[in-house]
């Protein structure tokens, strides 16, 4: 754990603490083989933890993105479900 702590420090230049905790309680999981819902639901509870971290504009920067690009797949998820049904739409048009 020491390791990881110095590796997000040093590699990935992590300086905000709580960002840095977050990232940590996150990494636990991976040598127990912990079964994919709990390792899903970790992932989902880290990524919040992190945007609502980002929501209070912290003093020391974040660098870690996990919550970022999170919000980026969903919002693709959605434009692609909407672009379906726009083209379903038109399809019942005949167009």
């Amino acid at each position: 754990m020491t390791h990881l702590r110095h590796h997000l420090g040093f590699v990935h230049k992590v300086l905000n603490p709580e960002e840095r905790i977050v990232l940590l309680k996150l990494s636990r999981g991976r040598a127990n083989k912990v079964k994919d819902i709990l390792k899903d639901t970790k992932l989902k509870i880290s990524v919040e933890a992190l945007a609502r971290l980002r929501a209070t504009n912290p003093k020391i920067p974040m660098v870690s993105t996990l919550d970022v690009a999170e919000s980026l797949a969903q919002a693709d998820q959605v434009t692609a479900s909407h672009d379906q049904e726009d083209d379903s739409f038109s399809q019942s048009l005949g167009n």
